[in-house]
């Protein structure tokens, strides 16, 4: 596009194996991120890409910014998920800056995922496998943002017996598992405070 031949093109994806960074750069990116987004990763890449003639960049971090009153939601909101089965907020990236955000996601997640084993189900049933493997990637990519890493993992194992054209009783077993698990989890989610 005219005036944009310079425009730097990161790329951001799932897949972080040395052959598909190679394939982005050989299709002409400029750079590449994998998911979960961490903003230890993110923000260095786009420093670098910025046009940093007309703007100083901003200082890297020495410490984690003071949370202030956060430190007691951060406590509390501990306390409320230790009970919680596969859900560590060391590993959601929102959960130690900003713990009432975090909260919000999990309801979102909560309500958006609780259903989407029957989801998968119907696609199945239509022999849609490709939507069923989007469902399975989306879930997987939308548990690790949060740190539901038992999710997170099933979502995987599930993704994996789609694209492997798995036997239909595999994926399956694979669903119900994870609905389980689900279940559990988001009926805790629904009832934090």
């Amino acid at each position: 596009m005219p005036g944009y031949a310079d425009t730097p093109i990161l790329a951001l994806t799932a897949s972080a194996f040395d052959e598909d960074r190679q394939r982005c750069m050989d299709a002409g990116m400029d750079d590449f991120l994998s998911k979960p987004v961490r903003s230890e990763h993110l923000f260095p890449a786009l420093l670098k890409w910025l046009d940093r003639d007309s703007r100083t960049p901003p200082p890297p971090p020495t410490s984690p910014p003071s949370m202030g009153d956060d430190d007691d939601v951060v406590a509390r909101l501990r306390c409320c998920l230790a009970g919680i089965p596969d859900i560590h907020i060391d590993k959601g990236p929102s959960a130690m800056t900003k713990p009432a955000r975090y909260i919000s996601y999990l309801r979102e997640y909560a309500a958006t995922w609780g259903d989407s084993m029957t989801r998968l189900r119907d696609c199945l049933a239509r022999g849609d496998r490709d939507e069923g493997g989007r469902l399975a990637h989306s879930l997987r990519g939308a548990s690790a943002q949060l740190g539901v890493v038992g999710i997170q993992d099933l979502a995987a194992e599930l993704e994996d017996a789609i694209k492997a054209d798995g036997e239909a009783a595999e994926i399956l077993r694979c669903a119900g598992d994870m609905e389980s698990r689900l279940s559990i989890i988001c009926a805790a989610i629904r009832r934090l405070e």
